[in-house]
């Protein structure tokens, strides 16, 4: 691999999902280069460990800042009334 992955593709890494069904065919080996890209760029490789970390937090409910405040039980529904009361 030449240049540096899109970054759809680091995204899919990080969700350990598949291309998406509408996704253009991949050449023979692709897959193999982008993780052999990744093993020689530290940019990639700090890239897709800050998207695994999202993905974890969402998966999880944990903020992405050990130091962050949880946000209380609650809080979301009150700001989506609120929104839906001003449209």
């Amino acid at each position: 691999m030449t240049r540096h992955p899109h970054c759809a593709e680091l995204v899919e890494l990080a969700l350990r999902q598949a291309p998406a069904p509408d996704a253009p065919e991949e050449p023979a080996g692709h897959r193999a280069a982008l993780h052999a890209h990744l093993v020689h760029c530290t940019p990639c490789r700090v890239e897709l460990a800050a998207l695994r970390r999202v993905v974890a937090a969402l998966c999880t409910g944990e903020p992405l800042d050990p130091e962050l405040t949880p946000v209380p039980p609650g809080v979301w529904r009150r700001i989506a009334d609120e929104v839906d009361r001003e449209e």
